[in-house]
């Protein structure tokens, strides 16, 4: 997001407009970018920059299916993987938590907040298109996401930042929970040994992923399920999906190292191009999988949170389902 590189979420009940600034996490395309976007997260609490423009107040409105494709722009330009589809799934995950401003029918900003019960919720996808940061509009739209976060009373609101972001959202409440961390590779040229034919039933699936994350995320697996390829075995399962730079790999649990080994390796012959891989780095058998494979470290991040400890079982999480849905 550049003015708001970010991907992002927060549940501060007293945030008001003034302490809401520009935000970094995700997909920055750059130390640059994120140094800007510092900035100007700064800039906007010293002035307590109002909503408006050419003195007119700006209203925040429900992002809509007819926005994709602005939207798609919008995250492309910012060096995002997200590709048109992952837009409609998060749509469908949350057709009233998330948020557009359009100025001159001109979609300038987004936000969007996937609630997972009344446990947790996940604010991603903030972004500003160039040419209209710098006026408080990523601002305004957490603020629109946060009141409805609060107004379902979710108990904890999670978000992955980078170091720069993680100083600003301490000011607003959050802690530290655990790093994540981006790895980039490439895929197998060769399958390996075939996984067994042992395959879990969607609910099976939902079942496990319930679990280890201690929230319900039934319907984001469901409409990943829909749209990835999934391997399974009795101890596991591993989903990956197309993105706009490279193929996505996660979510993925397993039960041990080895059935993660397994499952990744089957996922990794799919597609010998490059793949993005987001870990959780507590998980040490994740991290020497990647390397095994020949994957690097390509962005360091942290996972924040505000509001109850919800902690889920990182040892058994051997990718994240995207920094935008957690």
């Amino acid at each position: 997001m550049a003015d708001e590189y970010i991907c992002c979420r927060s549940a501060d009940r007293n945030w008001t407009a003034a302490k809401i600034g520009n935000r970094l996490t995700g997909e920055l395309p750059d130390a640059k970018a994120s140094t800007a976007n510092v900035v100007g997260f700064a800039a906007s609490e010293r002035t307590g920059m109002m909503l408006t423009h050419h003195g007119s107040t700006l209203a925040v409105r429900t992002l809509v299916s007819r926005d994709v494709p602005a939207a798609l722009e919008l995250s492309t330009d910012a060096g995002w993987n997200q590709t048109a589809e992952d837009w409609r799934t998060l749509l469908k995950l949350a057709p009233d938590t998330c948020f557009a401003i359009e100025t001159g029918n001109v979609l300038a900003a987004t936000a969007t907040l996937v609630l997972y019960g009344k446990k947790l919720a996940w604010l991603g996808m903030v972004l500003t298109r160039a040419g209209y940061r710098g006026r408080g509009y990523a601002r305004r739209l957490v603020q629109r996401a946060l009141e409805a976060a609060d107004e379902r009373e979710v108990g904890s609101v999670k978000l992955d930042a980078t170091a720069q972001g993680a100083q600003l959202y301490r000011k607003v409440g959050f802690r530290v929970e655990q790093n994540v961390e981006r790895w980039t590779g490439y895929g197998l040229p060769a399958a390996g040994p075939e996984v067994s034919q042992h395959r879990m039933t969607l609910a099976q699936i939902q079942n496990i992923d319930r679990e280890i994350q201690c929230a319900n995320r039934s319907e984001l697996i469901h409409l990943l399920a829909a749209r990835s390829q999934t391997i399974s075995t009795e101890a596991g399962f591993a989903m990956h999906r197309p993105g706009i730079r490279a193929r996505y790999l996660g979510p993925c649990a397993a039960a041990s190292e080895q059935a993660a080994v397994q499952l990744i390796r089957t996922c990794l012959a799919a597609d010998t191009g490059m793949w993005f891989w987001d870990l959780l780095p507590a998980n040490t058998a994740a991290t020497a999988i990647a390397k095994e494979f020949g994957f690097r470290v390509d962005r360091h991040l942290v996972r924040m949170i505000r509001g109850a400890d919800l902690p889920g079982e990182a040892d058994r999480v051997f990718g994240i389902a995207g920094f935008e849905i957690g």
